[in-house]
């Protein structure tokens, strides 16, 4: 593979989808060969089981599927996506996702709160996407710091779901989410990702000012 994958990565709410636009759009105005992908990938039939999961057709609560079988749900959408995905990458291209494994790093990750057997998740999330499904591991991470707090307001304003269904069990569990930007936090400083800080004394700085920091984070 010869392109690059950047990720932005952060708890709903927390302005992912606009940063992933703005970051490829600034991409393609340097001359390079950019495309952005989502995940999950609502657009695609491979998203169907994950829409089953976030609507709470297989559980009421986000807790009671273990992070283990959903993480499941979420890789069979990437792997199917990432497929069409090869050639461009080939080329040279770069894609910036909106989500990707790192996802699942979080939001799953957060279920469990025993350090070790977190731990032994994550080395099996890892193991299982990146290796045995040979998903492409991304060149950047950015982890949108956003709190809870903020990142709800934010969240509850958009007022629309993105998997285009009556209700998300992430969002809607203010608990799960405050599990998961923790867990972002510990997963972040595992790995080595980009922490861009995205708040100012409890407000959350200007779309442009976010921009700018994951451009200086790229060398931009």
């Amino acid at each position: 593979m010869k392109g690059k994958i950047i990720v932005i990565e952060g708890t709903d709410g927390s302005g992912k989808a606009t940063q992933a636009n703005l970051l490829c759009e600034f991409l393609k105005s340097k001359g390079e060969n950019c495309i952005l992908q989502s995940f999950p990938n609502y657009d695609s039939p491979s998203s169907g089981p994950v829409k089953m999961y976030l609507s709470g057709e297989l559980s009421e609560n986000a807790n009671e599927v273990s992070a283990y079988q959903s993480s499941v749900l979420f890789a069979v959408d990437r792997l199917c996506t990432m497929q069409k995905l090869k050639s461009h990458l080939d080329e040279g291209g770069i894609v910036v996702m909106d989500r990707y494994v790192q996802s699942n790093m979080t939001h799953q990750a957060g279920k469990i709160q025993d350090e070790k057997e977190r731990d032994k998740f994550l080395d099996w999330l890892s193991d299982f996407e990146f290796g045995l499904l040979d998903l492409p591991k991304p060149d950047f991470v950015m982890f949108l710091d956003v709190p809870v707090e903020v990142s709800k307001k934010l969240a509850n304003a958009r007022k629309d779901l993105k998997a285009g269904t009556k209700k998300d069990i992430h969002e809607s569990d203010k608990k799960h989410l405050e599990n998961a930007y923790r867990a972002g936090h510990y997963v972040a400083k595992k790995f080595g990702w980009h922490v861009i800080p995205c708040t100012n004394d409890g407000e959350i700085k200007s779309i442009s000012e976010i921009h700018e920091l994951i451009k200086k984070e790229l060398g931009y």
